[in-house]
């Protein structure tokens, strides 16, 4: 019997197929198992497993979308570690990229001059933010209310304690 990763196998199986042999009698004749590489095998011929539904995906975005956030909502768990997964292996990949991102923003900081006492406040601002996520149980960040990344600076009057979603949706914004 042919090897079954052979070429001259995969014609003779790609024929059975497209002559409207069952699967289960192209396996049996051939010795050939679902694997992934012949998941393309239907009983109807040699159609690619997911192109029907590409193809209805395609020519349906907003069913498709509806379909999504349908499952989304069924599902939110295994979409938000789904998510999580997705975000860690792009850090991955792209980690000289976030570091250099990093660094940008710190160096930002250290432009603008500080005095001791200006710096005893911006310590006491992280601080305060500290106390107020264990005295609420919600979490606080210290915020730039001129966003470093627009050129704000790292200075105690420019700075705000709010909550971690305020913060969030707050963005990069003024």
């Amino acid at each position: 019997m042919a090897d079954k990763h052979s070429p001259l196998l995969r014609v003779q199986v790609e024929i059975a197929a497209a002559s409207g042999v069952a699967e289960r009698k192209i396996v049996s004749a051939f010795g050939v198992a679902r694997t992934t590489q012949y998941r393309w095998l239907k009983a109807n011929g040699a159609v690619r497993a997911g192109t029907y539904r590409r193809r209805w995906e395609k020519k349906n975005p907003e069913a498709k979308a509806q379909w999504h956030k349908k499952w989304r909502d069924a599902n939110l768990e295994q979409a938000r570690e789904s998510c999580r997964k997705s975000l860690r292996a792009h850090y991955q990949k792209n980690r000289e990229a976030y570091i250099a991102k990093a660094n940008v923003r710190r160096g930002k900081m250290c432009e603008w001059p500080c005095s001791e006492a200006e710096a005893l406040m911006i310590k006491y601002r992280y601080e305060d933010a500290k106390r107020l996520t264990k005295e609420t149980g919600v979490k606080h960040e210290v915020d730039h209310v001129w966003p470093l990344s627009k050129g704000g600076p790292h200075l105690p009057w420019n700075l705000q304690v709010i909550t971690k979603d305020a913060n969030r949706s707050k963005g990069a914004k003024i």
